[in-house]
């Protein structure tokens, strides 16, 4: 009986040390996995935060493109307003220069058509005292008629100056004549601008 328990104890003693030992091996082989674990999430994680980091980079780029084409387009915009800001400049100078031109004729015009008027005037006083000179001469004609016999001579002087006087008339009549036909011309010019202005 000893004997035999004896060598169950033995046998039981043997069976404890090799579990101790299976199980020592599987602690190693797990402490060796999870520092392997360990390693592998460290890099994961570094390349990553590498992503992040270019994704972050390449946005700052996209942002700062996107802010040099908004400036870009913003000194278009001003060149373009400055363009058309002169363009109406010159435009309204141009309109200036015109009604100036326009004004320069209309006076122009106004101007001729009183010294036409004067001209006229002057030529009707002139009429006037011709005729009035042809009067006076008439009647020293008919006063040398009567008295013929003493003054042939004066008589044949007078006869030239009344020829002279009237030649003097026909070439005053002549520009009356032209002053009336330039006179039609005139008005329409003169109407055709006030219509312009």
């Amino acid at each position: 009986m000893f004997v035999l328990w004896d060598k169950i104890t033995e046998h039981t003693t043997t069976t404890t040390t090799t579990t101790t030992t299976t199980t020592t091996t599987t602690t190693t082989t797990t402490t060796t996995t999870t520092t392997t674990t360990t390693t592998t999430t460290t890099i994961l994680t570094t390349i990553l935060l590498l992503l992040l980091l270019l994704l972050l980079l390449l946005l700052l780029l996209l942002l700062l493109l996107l802010l040099l084409l908004l400036l870009l387009l913003l000194l278009l915009l001003l060149l373009l307003l400055l363009l058309l800001l002169l363009l109406l400049l010159l435009l309204l100078l141009l309109l200036l220069l015109l009604l100036l031109l326009l004004l320069l004729l209309l006076l122009l015009l106004l101007l001729l058509l009183l010294l036409l008027l004067l001209l006229l005037l002057l030529l009707l006083q002139l009429l006037l005292l011709l005729l009035l000179l042809l009067l006076l001469l008439l009647l020293l004609l008919l006063l040398l008629l009567l008295l013929l016999p003493l003054l042939l001579v004066l008589l044949l002087v007078l006869l030239l100056l009344l020829l002279l006087l009237l030649l003097l008339l026909l070439l005053l009549l002549l520009l009356l004549l032209l002053l009336l036909l330039l006179l039609p011309l005139l008005l329409p010019l003169l109407l055709l601008l006030l219509q312009l202005l």
